[in-house]
């Protein structure tokens, strides 16, 4: 069973709790986590937690799934190409991207 995160909890978490790394282990960094841990009487985890709290709120939530909420969860958010350009360097039509992605499989 695939647990999703939420993006509100881990914001919350990396606010409140940022300096202890409690958003990394909420998002299973856990080595991220226990080096905040080590580390946080320097208050330096403390500062870096705020930036990444900025960094989370910021962030959009197709992003954050992309992120953290691995599987068939994201391949719904994938985002497709804004303009494919085939090898020639010029935008490719429908039937070049299909050719070369059966090439591809092929090799």
């Amino acid at each position: 069973m695939i647990v999703l995160k939420s993006k509100t909890t881990a914001t919350i978490l990396s606010f409140l709790l940022g300096g202890l790394g409690a958003h990394h282990f909420y998002l299973e960094n856990k080595k991220r986590g226990l080096l905040y841990l080590a580390f946080f009487w320097t208050l330096i985890p403390a500062v870096v937690g705020f930036v990444e709290f900025i960094l989370l709120v910021t962030q959009s939530e197709d992003d954050f799934n992309l992120k953290y909420n691995p599987g068939e969860f994201c391949e719904k958010y994938r985002k497709p190409h804004s303009m494919p350009v085939s090898r020639r360097g010029k935008t490719a039509t429908t039937s070049e991207l299909n050719l070369e992605e059966q090439l591809l499989q092929v090799h």
